[in-house]
C-alpha cells in the first residue's frame, strides 16, 4: 500500500460538489458515468445538471436468473452487469468515462467491504492514476449538513482541474474591447456590433487555450456591453500564461495597440 501524500489531497464542499466538478472536468457532453442499480437520485443531477453528462444505470436484471438486491453485492453478478452495459451503450455510441461505487451503498445501506480502496493491489487491474476516491464526512457523523469532502487522487491533471473551478475565487472585471471599435447609436442598448465583437473575442480566446466570461453573462448595465469577468484565483504560472493566451488573443484580432 503507498501512503497517501497531501498533495493528493483536495478538500471541497462536499462529495456532490465533487462529483459535479469532476464530470465536469472529464466528460464531454452526453459522455457516460455508470453506476449500479439501485441508485441515489442526487447522482442525476450532480452528473447532468452542469456538466451535462449522462447517468448510466447498471442493471442486475437477468433473463435466465431470478432478481435478488443481493446481486448488487456478487462479484460475479457485477461483472456481467458492467459487461451488458458496456455492450449496450457502446452499441448507441455513448463514450463511458467512468464508474461510480458508492459504499456504503446508497440508498441500499450495505458496504461492498470494509477496506479501503488504496489498501487494493491495483497493479496489472488499473492504472491507479483513474482511481479516485471521494470521502464525505456528513455521513460518518450523521451529519448531511456538514458540506465538507475530499478528493483524493494520484492523478495530476484531475486535481489540477477539479482545484481550478471548485474554490473561491478573485476576479477582475474589466473591459477588452477598445473603446473606438464601439459605436452607440442608442445609449441603452448595446449594439449587434459589439455583441459579435465579444462572441468573436471569446472564441478567439478559447482557439487560444484560454476561458473568459462575457459581462452579458452577469447582467452588465454598461452601455458599451465590452466587458468581462476575469478570475485570477490559480498559481502565478498558470496566470502569467493566461494573459499571454489572453494579449494573444487581442493581437490575433488586432485590438492589443488600440487601448
Amino acid at each position: 500500500m503507498t501512503p497517501v501524500s497531501q498533495h493528493e489531497l483536495l478538500v471541497t464542499s462536499g462529495v456532490a460538489a465533487l462529483i459535479d466538478t469532476s464530470t465536469w472536468c472529464i466528460c464531454d457532453d452526453s459522455d457516460g458515468i455508470v453506476i449500479p442499480q439501485p441508485l441515489y437520485v442526487g447522482f442525476e443531477i450532480d452528473i447532468q445538471m452542469r456538466s451535462r453528462g449522462q447517468l448510466l444505470p447498471v442493471s442486475f436484471l437477468e433473463s435466465d436468473r431470478k432478481y435478488s438486491i443481493d446481486h448488487a453485492f456478487e462479484p460475479e453478478a457485477n461483472r456481467r452487469a458492467f459487461e451488458r452495459a458496456y455492450a449496450e451503450n457502446t452499441a448507441k455510441g455513448i463514450k463511458m468515462r467512468a464508474v461510480i461505487l458508492s459504499n456504503p451503498h446508497n440508498p441500499l445501506g450495505k458496504c461492498y467491504q470494509f477496506i479501503s480502496a488504496l489498501s487494493i493491489d491495483l497493479e496489472g487491474i488499473i492504472d491507479v492514476s483513474r482511481v479516485h476516491i471521494m470521502y464525505g464526512m456528513s455521513k460518518d457523523f450523521c451529519a448531511n449538513g456538514l458540506r465538507l469532502g475530499v478528493l483524493q487522487t494520484r492523478n495530476e491533471d484531475l486535481l489540477e482541474a477539479v482545484a481550478s473551478i471548485n474554490n473561491a475565487a478573485f476576479y477582475l472585471w474589466v473591459r477588452l474591447i477598445p473603446s473606438r471599435l464601439i459605436d452607440i447609436d442608442d445609449p441603452s442598448t448595446p449594439s449587434l456590433d459589439v455583441k459579435r465583437m465579444k462572441k468573436l473575442f471569446v472564441d478567439t480566446c478559447t482557439r487560444n487555450g484560454v476561458s473568459i466570461k462575457d459581462g452579458a453573462n452577469y447582467f452588465a448595465e454598461e452601455p458599451e456591453d465590452g466587458w468581462f469577468r476575469v478570475t485570477f484565483t490559480v498559481p502565478n504560472a498558470v496566470l502569467e500564461v493566461a494573459m499571454e493566451r489572453i494579449a494573444k488573443s487581442l493581437e490575433d484580432l488586432g485590438w492589443l495597440g488600440m487601448f
